[in-house]
């Protein structure tokens, strides 16, 4: 381009530069990884799985948060300093799928329901937003995530959380929950993968995350994965994550039951089963301990299990007690999460073990829901845009747990 004059040329140039340096600054402010990487814990008292945030703040106060895998948002009791109210009329509030006619109550500000789901209680919570910071997989740089959107609760919702948790972090299908507002926050992928442990587990966000090597072989853990389709999320639902379940199999022989549905869940401390399947499950399990020679013990008081087992009698593998195998059939016959001693059994007394396997009643909706137990030291990734789950066979066969990956 040719410049008329000194003066045009001087304005053009200062024009470009200013420019570039608006660009520039602008990429290194909102540049955001990829990939995010959360710790997790157990608390041993209430058997629930958490995780911590850093709010925006000086100096930021860590928010410890109680892991909801069906969850359609973060929610907390403790109000970050840096936090603003989510205008009622705004594309944030509509965002918000759960609102509903809550979002009038308080003037301008959107109104959402939050949901305690350990105890079942639900209360109005303000929308928010803020700058929250989360690890990232990038050691050398923790952003913040600007303009994350949380629900501020009254303090009585916390009743049931574990001792010191401010709040609940919802891992759902919703859009206000953690894994698509990262994704939409940073460009990345809309899945995340989760790893259990009765210690140390991870959560890892997006897309571009390193490979879960195991460390006796270095094979990665995510390129061997089984995958099963998610069932479409009801209406107005949190966006639980449910498959189609076919059948059960306790050491080889299959259960008579109608095509049902499992759903995961962190919450739920131990698998629960609908009650006519509960009980033809464990009449089978029985029958196939007595067939191993395994001695039915007495119940222990103080437990809410049912079936329980000396553990003079079992022998120990390197999947843990040497019990009767589960399969549960989920879409087809090829794809089976198998439940293997060390994810079924729980250790009641130095004396004895217990099935680990709870009635959940004639009326829970699905036949069986997977809990917290029968989930850990398994790698599990929920892909949101393609809508299907993966999950990898026992980590401890490869003499690998999840807290290698943590």
């Amino acid at each position: 381009m040719a410049c008329r004059s000194g003066c045009s040329c001087f304005f053009f140039f200062l024009f470009f530069f200013i420019v570039s340096l608006i660009h520039r600054f602008h990429a290194q402010t909102v540049s955001l990884p990829k990939t995010f990487l959360l710790p997790v814990t157990k608390d041993a008292s209430s058997l629930q799985y958490l995780a911590k945030i850093r709010p925006g703040g000086d100096p930021p106060r860590p928010l410890t948060l109680v892991l909801d895998l069906g969850g359609p948002q973060l929610w907390t009791s403790h109000a970050p300093p840096t936090r603003l109210r989510v205008p009622l009329r705004s594309v944030e509030c509509l965002s918000a799928a759960n609102s509903g006619d809550e979002r009038t109550r308080r003037g301008s500000t959107c109104v959402v329901i939050s949901g305690n789901v350990v105890t079942g209680l639900a209360a109005p919570s303000e929308l928010s937003e803020g700058a929250v910071t989360v690890e990232s997989s990038h050691a050398a740089s923790i952003p913040a995530v600007h303009k994350l959107l949380f629900a501020l609760s009254p303090e009585y919702l916390l009743s049931g959380l574990a001792s010191g948790a401010s709040g609940m972090l919802g891992l759902g299908r919703a859009r206000t929950a953690l894994p698509n507002q990262l994704a939409a926050a940073s460009g990345g992928d809309r899945r995340f993968f989760l790893c259990l442990s009765e210690s140390d587990g991870v959560i890892a966000v997006g897309g571009d995350w390193p490979y879960f090597s195991s460390p006796s072989s270095g094979a990665d853990v995510s390129k061997s994965m089984v995958y099963a389709p998610l069932l479409t999320a009801e209406p107005g639902s949190s966006g639980e994550y449910s498959v189609k379940l076919r059948s059960i199999e306790v050491n080889g022989e299959r259960l008579t039951l109608n095509s049902s549905s499992m759903q995961l869940s962190t919450v739920v401390p131990y698998t629960t089963m609908e009650s006519s399947i509960y009980r033809a499950f464990t009449g089978a399990f029985a029958k196939a301990a007595a067939a191993m020679n395994i001695t039915r013990a007495a119940v222990p008081a103080a437990t809410p299990f049912e079936l329980c087992f000396s553990a003079g009698s079992v022998r120990t593998t390197p999947t843990g007690p040497a019990v009767p195998e589960i399969d549960l059939v989920l879409q087809s016959e090829m794809v089976r999460w198998k439940v293997h001693g060390r994810n079924s059994m729980v250790r009641a007394n130095d004396d004895v073990m217990c099935l680990g396997i709870l009635n959940g009643g004639p009326e829970q909706k699905h036949g069986v829901v997977l809990g917290g137990h029968q989930l850990e030291d398994v790698l599990m990734e929920f892909d949101l845009g393609a809508s299907v789950v993966g999950f990898s066979r026992s980590l401890l066969m490869s003499q690998t747990r999840c807290k290698d990956f943590s």
